[in-house]
C-alpha cells in the first residue's frame, strides 16, 4: 500500500541558470548573470497557519511529483500576501502548474521536473511485525530516480515570488485501459488557481475540476488490496509570505493541507483462531467530485460529488486455499490506507435512503469443525454531522467476541491520535 507519510515542503535555493516567465497580465523577462534555481526541499518545524487537517510526519514523499503555482511583483520579500497584493504594480503569473519533484536519492530538495514511475508492491509475511492485509514498495529507488524529466525553474532577478501548490501533479487517468505494455496512463490534475485581481487579490483559492478518485480492491488470493487512491494536497499563497533571490537561502515553510478523508479499518478478536473472515466491503462511496480551497470564508469545499461506488471490496477470499490465512490471529487484518473524497454517510440511491455501512462475511468456527458462516452489516458513524470531513483519519476498529462484535472509531485530525467512541 501506498505510504501516505508525506506532507509538508518549503522552498530553498540552489545556483543554476534564469529562463523566461509566463505572464497573465504583462510581459515578464527576466536575465541573469549569476543564476539560482527555485528548489524545494523538506523542514521539520512549521509556523504557518493549519487549518482542519494536520500532517502526519514532516517529509513530502520522495515518489511523488507536485505542481507549483508563483506571482511576481516588483517589492520587496517578508511580506504577507495582502500586503504583496495591495502594493503598487501589477502581479504576474510566474509559474502555473509546473512540475516539482526529487531528482535524485541524494537531493535534499525538490526541482522542476517530474517522474512517471509506476510503483510495485510486495508482502513480507516473514517479518515478525507483518498484519495481514500490509504490503510495502518494493520499487528499487535508482529505478524511480531513473524516469525524472528535469525541468529546472529560477529565481526572478529582481522583485520576489508568492507560491501555491498542490498535490499529486498528474493522476492515473481511471476513463482509460492500460497501455500495451501494461503501463499506466496519466493525465494532468484539472487545477486552476484564482487571486481575483480586479478585487484586490482577495480570497485566492485552488479550484479543481472533476477530481476522480482511484480505486481500492483486494486482489484476490494477493493478500493484500491494489490500492490506486490518491491523497489529493495543496497549499495557498496566504499560507506563507514571500520570498525574492536575495532572501532565497532561507527556508519559506509552506504547508500541504489534506483535501481528503482517510479510512482505516483494523479487524481484531479477543478470541484468536475461533473466526475467519471471508469478505468486507464498504457501500456507497461517491468518487468524484469538485474541490475549491476556499468557499469565500477561508474553508476548503467540496461539491458536485457523482460516480458513486455502490460497493469497494476491502478483504476478499474464498476460504479454500490458505485457510490459515482466513483466520483472524493474534495481530488481526489491517485493511486500510483508504483515500476517499469527503461526503455524508447518509445518501440518497434511486430516490431512496441508503447510508455507508461495512459488510463483513466471516464465520466461527466449531469444534466439529463445521463453520458458522454470517454475514453482518455494521453502521460506521462519522462525528456529530454525519459527514468523513476533510483532513480526518478514521480508525474503525472491529473487534470480534464469543459475545458480541463492536466498532471503536477513532476520529482525529490526520496526525494526533484522540479518544474513541464505543459502537455496539
Amino acid at each position: 500500500m501506498k505510504d501516505r507519510r508525506h506532507r509538508q515542503i518549503s522552498i530553498l535555493a540552489s545556483a543554476a541558470v534564469i529562463g523566461l516567465a509566463p505572464a497573465c497580465t504583462e510581459a515578464l523577462v527576466v536575465y541573469d548573470d549569476s543564476p539560482v534555481e527555485i528548489g524545494l526541499g523538506p523542514v521539520a518545524n512549521m509556523s504557518t497557519k493549519v487549518i482542519s487537517g494536520a500532517m502526519e510526519g514532516t517529509a513530502y514523499n520522495g515518489y511523488e511529483t507536485f505542481a507549483v503555482f508563483a506571482y511576481h511583483k516588483i517589492t520587496g520579500a517578508g511580506q504577507t500576501w495582502n500586503a504583496f497584493a495591495g502594493a503598487d504594480g501589477n502581479t504576474v503569473t510566474y509559474l502555473w502548474k509546473d512540475p516539482f519533484c526529487k531528482r535524485s536519492a541524494a537531493d535534499q530538495w525538490w526541482g522542476g521536473g517530474y517522474n512517471d514511475i509506476v510503483l510495485t508492491y510486495n508482502r513480507d509475511t516473514s517479518d515478525p511485525d507483518y498484519v495481514k492485509g500490509t504490503s510495502y514498495i518494493s520499487t528499487p529507488e535508482d529505478e524511480i530516480f531513473n524516469t525524472v524529466a528535469a525541468e529546472p525553474q529560477y529565481w526572478p532577478k529582481t522583485g520576489s515570488l508568492f507560491f501555491a501548490g498542490y498535490s499529486p501533479y498528474k493522476t492515473y487517468d481511471f476513463s482509460r485501459t492500460s497501455g500495451n505494455d501494461g503501463t499506466r496512463k496519466y493525465t494532468p490534475v484539472n487545477a486552476e488557481y484564482t487571486i481575483d485581481e480586479e478585487n484586490g487579490c482577495a480570497n485566492p483559492r485552488l479550484t479543481i475540476k472533476g477530481f476522480i478518485q482511484g480505486s481500492y480492491n483486494w486482489a484476490k488470493d494477493d493478500h493484500w488490496a491494489e490500492n490506486e487512491t490518491v491523497d489529493l494536497m495543496w497549499f495557498d499563497v496566504d499560507d506563507s509570505w514571500n520570498r525574492s533571490q536575495d532572501a532565497a537561502a532561507g527556508a519559506v515553510p509552506v504547508t500541504f493541507r489534506h483535501a481528503c478523508s482517510w479510512l482505516d479499518f483494523n479487524i481484531r478478536t479477543t478470541d484468536p483462531g475461533v473466526f475467519s473472515i471471508y469478505r468486507v466491503s464498504l457501500s456507497y462511496i461517491y468518487r468524484q467530485a469538485d474541490f475549491t480551497s476556499s468557499n469565500g470564508d477561508g474553508r476548503p469545499e467540496w461539491s458536485g460529488r457523482t460516480a458513486r461506488e455502490d460497493e469497494i471490496v476491502l478483504f476478499e477470499h474464498d476460504g479454500q486455499e490458505d485457510k490459515d490465512f482466513v483466520l483472524i490471529d493474534g495481530k488481526g487484518f489491517f485493511l486500510g490506507n483508504l483515500i476517499i473524497i469527503p461526503q455524508s454517510l447518509t445518501k440518497t440511491v434511486n430516490g431512496i435512503p441508503a447510508q455507508s455501512a461495512l459488510t463483513i462475511e466471516f464465520s466461527q468456527n466449531t469444534t466439529d469443525g463445521t463453520p458458522l458462516v454470517q454475514t453482518k452489516t455494521l453502521s460506521l458513524t462519522a462525528g456529530d454531522g454525519g459527514e468523513w470531513e476533510t483532513g480526518k483519519h478514521y480508525t474503525y476498529d472491529i473487534t470480534f467476541g464469543l459475545d458480541k462484535i463492536h466498532i471503536d472509531p477513532d476520529i482525529d485530525d490526520w496526525k494526533e491520535t484522540g479518544p474513541s467512541v464505543t459502537v455496539d
